[in-house]
């Protein structure tokens, strides 16, 4: 790609430890950025140095942190975050026609070991590799990667780069390092850590008791991420390197927490969690045994967190229900599909149901004071209870109710071939990807609150909510059937 340009990001490098933004940058030919990488690097030194025997990995690593840290101002631009789809990659595409390497980026996120494969569409940057062109000093601050995935970095030819890494268990250390470190940042932002704007010296976190590693990247190195993991580093002058994210089974748990934590914060995700789950369930017959138990697990969980909530929302006064439809190519389906899911009018019919609680139940006063989380189920009676009930039976409910919707409206994956993406009903509040079911209120008819926020939808009374869901606990439960007879 000769004549292709990419967009750059201004890095101020002297700003790095204060999280400001980047602006944007001019755009590049490989080649024009080349030019100017070498340019600037030829110039720093003319400025800095005497001697070439100066400019060696730990002379760069001490003036990086130099001028992070104090007040000359340097200026860099950073080629990151370029699409391979659209630039290219360095490695073959998978349309080749040849087998491709185990470790080739383009195959990697989508190998058969790996749960990634299971996504129903490329996520540019998580399943498609992205190409990192960097110049001197260029740098990518502290973070942990989406949804706490797994990464690797590869890097095609050029300077070296300093990476710096934390385990992902001490990752709540380096927060609350950073958190005392800069509370001003914190306090005026409390999701800088997702914005990667911030840089801070390895050697401070070594302070404060937070494990830091270190390594330096050369042509023909991989770099592999953990999740959680954070990491930072910077660019020694002029170098291209590709990267891209993948999971395994035991990923779950961590990606479980970022979907948390990006609730927390009110942040998209790029992809829906429980989506990815239950597709990776649907294709359970191409799982080895030790995945299978991860994913049980994880599954496990996400049916006591929608057990709990839903009964909260009944008892809350939520009482009308409405089952989402599913277009005929939904690949979410399991491909035992005849065994979960009948036909959207048998769906329809068969599952006009909300959890019926035991009249023993404490009664929920207040639908905003409990922490709906897993961890809130604390009562091992409430659980008992909740399961019991939807073991045995469900509450049969009118749903011809004042709920006036469309037909478009009703079609949430696009009914009559409709095209509208399975993963766009966001979360008014916290942007979750509200995949499993939402709450809507005929006052705001295109407004849409997860479980966990549907007390906040409006003034209007609860009787008059309706809770969309596309399972019903029992078909979450059956895909749990599902997964073991495929391994039995």
């Amino acid at each position: 790609h000769n004549t292709m340009k990419f967009a750059t990001k201004l890095q101020e490098v002297h700003q790095l430890a204060f999280g400001q933004g980047f602006d944007a940058g001019d755009s590049y030919t490989m080649a024009d950025y080349e030019e100017m990488a070498l340019e600037f690097t030829e110039d720093y030194k003319a400025c800095h140095i005497e001697d070439d025997r100066q400019w060696t990995k730990e002379f760069l690593e001490k003036e990086f942190f130099r001028l992070v840290e104090g007040d000359e101002v340097v200026e860099v631009e950073y080629g990151n975050d370029v699409n391979s789809a659209d630039f290219g990659s360095g490695f073959l595409q998978r349309n080749c026609g040849s087998k491709l390497h185990p470790f080739n980026l383009n195959r990697l996120p989508l190998d058969e070991s790996g749960v990634l494969q299971f996504l129903d569409e490329e996520v540019p940057g998580v399943s498609c590799p992205w190409l990192y062109f960097g110049a001197l000093f260029s740098a990518f601050c502290w973070h942990n990667e989406d949804h706490y995935l797994y990464s690797i970095s590869f890097m095609h030819f050029g300077e070296p780069k300093t990476w710096y890494g934390v385990p992902g268990k001490e990752a709540t250390a380096l927060e609350k390092c950073m958190k005392q470190c800069k509370p001003d940042l914190f306090e005026a932002e409390p999701d800088i850590m997702l914005k990667l704007v911030t840089m801070m010296s390895p050697l401070t976190l070594l302070e404060n008791n937070v494990r830091v590693c270190r390594l330096v990247q050369t042509p023909g190195d991989y770099v592999i991420t953990f999740p959680r993991a954070y990491h930072s580093g910077f660019n020694h002058g002029f170098n291209c390197a590709e990267a891209v994210n993948f999971a395994d089974a035991h990923w779950f748990k961590f990606g479980r927490r970022s979907a948390n934590k990006y609730r927390d914060h009110g942040r998209f995700s790029a992809f829906s969690h429980e989506r990815l789950l239950l597709s990776t369930i649907k294709n359970g017959e191409l799982l080895v045994e030790s995945d299978v138990a991860l994913i049980t697990t994880a599954m496990r969980r996400l049916i006591d967190e929608q057990t709990w909530i839903r009964g909260t929302i009944f008892q809350a006064g939520v009482t009308k229900s409405q089952p989402m439809m599913y277009r005929c190519d939904d690949k979410s389906q399991p491909k035992l599909e005849k065994t979960i899911l009948t036909s959207s009018l048998a769906l329809k019919a068969e599952t006009k149901s909300v959890l019926k609680l035991d009249p023993s139940t404490p009664k929920v006063e207040s639908a905003s004071k409990p922490s709906l989380k897993a961890e809130s189920v604390s009562s091992p009676k409430i659980k008992s209870v909740l399961s019991a009930k939807l073991e045995q039976k469900s509450l049969k409910m009118d749903l011809t109710n004042d709920f006036e919707i469309s037909q478009t409206d009703l079609s949430i994956d696009g009914l009559c071939g409709e095209n509208v993406a399975i993963d766009s009903v966001e979360c008014f509040i916290c942007k979750h990807l509200c995949f499993l079911a939402f709450v809507r209120c005929p006052c705001k008819p295109k407004v849409s609150a997860c479980l966990e926020h549907f007390h906040k939808l409006c003034s209007c009374p609860k009787s008059r909510h309706v809770i969309w869901y596309r399972h019903t606990i029992e078909q979450l439960k059956q895909f749990l059937r599902v997964l073991k007879s495929a391994n039995s």
